[in-house]
């Protein structure tokens, strides 16, 4: 796919050094690295923190991650590989501030080439920044934002007062219980022939790479889907939902109005999610759920039959 290729393109022209960065007494191991990324990426040449066990054989196997940020207790696990390594009391503390120093470096470089096709239809009252890509025939709604970083496809449709590329609510708090404001650096990529119904908002990633909407999905108004969600093609996302960050949303997929989708969550191919759906848990392809929390959609009817029939 054309944004990975992205990601790979700027990935190879930005390397940088654990001794770049780190002082000498905290490094056990010098490594190279291209971006922060959670320890689950499938970017390659990246870092990664670890501040628990949970992690590490995550980290392990996954050949995405050049360096690590981990605590002297941990360290010992990461001994035996070749990965860079820094030792920390605070590893998620000093990957965040990593992170935010990488994002104020690379806050001007382009992933893309930036270009508005001259089809394309733009409100006079929209804005877009420069750093964008608008395709042809793309249609673009009176108040609309298109922010830094945002790929918008051929014949794709963007309602009025639509937002693009907005950062999310994405904060670490500290030791003294105070809240470090995490940067975003990657942007939003919309496949060809997706339309955006008004109010809605699209965050873009925290880290290199792409929230990203499949060719064909519509979404309607005030439509929130948070950063670094991938949802997957010919998708119907009713008015009121709530995509939680990192969430995994297959193809052909119902989200109902006013659904929420929790952080991290999969759903499959051809999936359900009825009306006013509260999703914790992964949903099977083809699987129907509904209710508060969703679980089967048969088995809440069933409850609901019960609740009801005294």
């Amino acid at each position: 796919m054309l944004c990975e290729k992205l990601i790979d393109r700027f990935n190879k022209a930005h390397r940088n050094k654990i001794s770049d960065w780190f002082a000498p007494g905290t490094i056990l191991n010098d490594g190279a690295f291209s971006s922060t990324q959670p320890a689950d990426t499938t970017i390659a040449q990246t870092i990664t923190f670890c501040n628990s066990l949970k992690y590490v054989d995550i980290i392990l196997n996954n050949s995405n991650v050049s360096c690590i940020i981990t605590t002297k207790a941990l360290s010992d696990k990461f001994a035996n590989v070749d990965k860079g390594l820094v030792v920390f009391d605070q590893p998620q503390t000093e990957f965040s501030r990593l992170h935010n120093a990488l994002a104020q470096k690379y806050q001007n470089e382009p992933v893309f080439s930036a270009r508005i096709e001259k089809s394309a239809l733009i409100h006079p009252s929209a804005t877009i920044d420069d750093t964008c890509f608008i395709g042809k025939n793309v249609q673009i709604g009176a108040g609309a934002r298109v922010l830094s970083k945002s790929y918008i496809s051929d014949h794709s449709i963007v309602g009025p007062n639509v937002i693009i590329g907005s950062e999310g609510l994405e904060f670490k708090r500290q030791t003294d219980s105070t809240l470090l404001k995490i940067a975003h650096m990657g942007g939003v990529y919309l496949e060809p022939r997706v339309e955006l119904m008004a109010n809605s908002v699209i965050c873009k990633d925290v880290y290199l790479g792409f929230t990203r909407v499949g060719s064909g999905t519509k979404i309607g108004p005030l439509v929130d889907i948070a950063h670094r969600s991938q949802i997957g093609q010919n998708c119907l996302i009713a008015g009121n939902a709530t995509v939680g960050g990192s969430a995994n949303i297959g193809n052909a997929v119902w989200i109902g109005p006013s659904a929420t989708i929790s952080d991290g969550i999969t759903v499959g191919d051809r999936a359900r999610i009825n009306l006013g759906g509260v999703v914790v848990k992964n949903v099977k392809p083809g699987q129907q759920v509904s209710g508060f929390y969703a679980v089967d959609h048969h088995r809440a009817l069933r409850q609901y039959a019960s609740l009801t029939s005294n």
